[in-house]
């Protein structure tokens, strides 16, 4: 929870000093759908249950799907309200970020 609650307050603290651009940047995107799949890998392949209904049985179809949507929302970016594409990135990250303490919560 903690981490939870530090990323959002990062998020938070960079719209109040730069606006929605930076956390809706295509550089935002990347690294937040990066963090989201780096994580939920390493997680499931460490004994966690995914609990994305689509990832449930085939951890590769949810991961194709994310890199498809990835793929899609970076070559149209400039067609994505701002607003929606920060909500998604911070979403994603949150996601990220709870994944982390499922791992965390995992280890002896």
């Amino acid at each position: 929870m903690k981490i939870l609650q530090a990323m959002l307050g990062a998020f938070a603290l960079i719209v109040i000093l730069n606006g929605c651009a930076i956390i809706a940047s295509k550089e935002s995107l990347i690294a937040c759908q990066a963090a989201d799949a780096g994580t939920t890998i390493y997680a499931v392949n460490h004994g966690a249950q995914e609990l994305n209904p689509i990832g449930t049985k085939n951890i590769n179809v949810l991961l194709l799907l994310k890199a498809a949507f990835t793929w899609w929302a970076y070559n149209n970016h400039a067609d994505i309200p701002q607003p929606v594409m920060a909500g998604v990135n911070v979403f994603t990250c949150g996601i990220a970020a709870h994944n982390v303490q499922v791992i965390r919560s995992q280890r002896p």
